[in-house]
Formats: C-alpha cells, sequence, structure tokens
C-alpha cells in the first residue's frame, strides 16, 4: 500500500514477513529506504538516517510537523499511544514517523474497535489488554497485521 505524509510521502511494500519501506525527501531530510523485519526497522544503506528519526514528545507537536493526514484520513499509531503508560514506552516512541500512518478513518475506528474487543486469544481482556506489555517490536508487527487485514477486508486474528 502507499502511506503518504503531507511532507514525506512513502510506499510500503510488503515482502513476506519484512517490509522495505521507501521514501523521497521530506521535511528532515533525504529518506530513501529502510526495511522492518519483525518490526525492527533496518536502514538500508545511505538512507540519511532513516532508521534514526526523532519521534515527537506528543501527538500535537508530530501532527504539526507532518501536516495533514489528507482528506478522510486521519494520523492512525501503529502501535497505540496507550501503550505509552500500558507498556512504558517513550512517548518519542509512539509518536515517530514510522509508527504514525495516514488511514482513512473507517480503518482507524475499525482497528480501534477490534482493539477494544474481547477474542480468544486474549483470556478475558481486550486485546489492547492483551498487547500491554508485549516488546514494541512484537505490537508494531500484530498492529501492521490487523491494518493489512482490515484493509484487504480479510479476517482478524
Amino acid at each position: 500500500g502507499t502511506r503518504v505524509g503531507a511532507n514525506h510521502p512513502v510506499m510500503i511494500f510488503t515482502v513476506g514477513a519484512s517490509q522495505a519501506v521507501s521514501a523521497g525527501e521530506g521535511r528532515r531530510g533525504p529518506v530513501l529506504q529502510a526495511q522492518f523485519v519483525s518490526g525492527a526497522c533496518v536502514a538500508a544503506e545511505d538512507t540519511g538516517a532513516a532508521a534514526d528519526l526523532p519521534g515527537y514528545s506528543s501527538f500535537r507537536a508530530a501532527k504539526a510537523d507532518l501536516g495533514s493526514a489528507g482528506p478522510g484520513n486521519v494520523y492512525d499509531h501503529v502501535v497505540e499511544q496507550s501503550q505509552i503508560a500500558r507498556s512504558g514506552f517513550a512517548p518519542e516512541e509512539i509518536h515517530n514517523p514510522f509508527n504514525i500512518d495516514p488511514v482513512p478513518s473507517e480503518i482507524n475506528q475499525l482497528k480501534a474497535n477490534y482493539y477494544s474487543s474481547k477474542q480468544f486469544f486474549t483470556n478475558g481482556g481486550t486485546v489492547r489488554d492483551w498487547l500491554a506489555g508485549q516488546s514494541f517490536a512484537d505490537q508494531y508487527e500484530f498492529g501492521m497485521d490487523v491494518l493489512m487485514r482490515i484493509q484487504n477486508g480479510m479476517p482478524l486474528p
């Protein structure tokens, strides 16, 4: 699919268990290519520090720098904002350009509804509760899988 920020268009290509991210010139300088393998970002050669982009201390600051998510879109955090308190992640990890994707508002709401639901694997809690305490990489991988399934009309885990 395509991930487009107002100031730095990004393409995400899914290949097996890894996702390659390619981008053009952004507000933070040139970003050529990075690759997510099992949720960890590995910068390719000559990326212009794509993997080292600093995050923001707040979502407000991130949106101010990233600009509009586009008509009918909202910014989705792949690893949710609630995990700052639940999992102890730093705000800069959560409000990082690699964790924020513009998605149609309907997709964002379907994901939020799913994260609020109780599933057979969540031991009586919500999906959000089940994710709490898991690594950032595992939560990122799970979130990307959920987004891909929702966007492609596939059953959710």
